[in-house]
């Protein structure tokens, strides 16, 4: 997971980084969105932000700062969320997670808010499918 997000912070801006979760967009159909009260809106925001510190942390390793102990551990409250029952939990289900996670920690995912809400979705979906397995 160290190679994954070609983050060079002299040349972003880290507001552009760290943005507010969920910006809604016309370029997202509404009637895939979840309204703010419901826990698919709480999981998909938890995602995002998973997203956004797992890019930020890649980058400062890939400059040669040690930043592992500042990622989130935020898997237990998603899963709980998506109704995974602690058995459920495995080492297997958390590399799965990492996996998505480190597919999607990239610049140019993590700067667009429409692709950001588009792979939160697409790892919620993944996550749902292996509960279902």
């Amino acid at each position: 997971m160290h190679v994954l997000c070609n983050l060079v912070l002299t040349n972003y801006n880290l507001n552009e980084i760290i943005k507010p979760p969920l910006i809604h967009n016309p370029m997202i159909n509404s009637h895939m969105l979840p309204s703010e009260n419901s826990n698919q809106f709480i999981i998909l925001n938890l995602i995002e932000n998973d997203l956004r510190c797992s890019c930020l942390v890649t980058g400062l390793e890939d400059l040669g700062l040690e930043a592992e102990r500042y990622q989130l551990t935020l898997t237990e409250s998603i899963f709980t969320l998506l109704g995974f029952s602690p058995a459920q939990m495995t080492e297997e289900l958390l590399d799965a997670y990492y996996e998505e996670i480190g597919k999607g920690a990239v610049m140019e995912i993590v700067s667009s808010p429409q692709r950001l809400e588009l792979k939160a979705m697409e790892i919620m979906e993944v996550m749902l499918f292996k509960r279902g397995e």
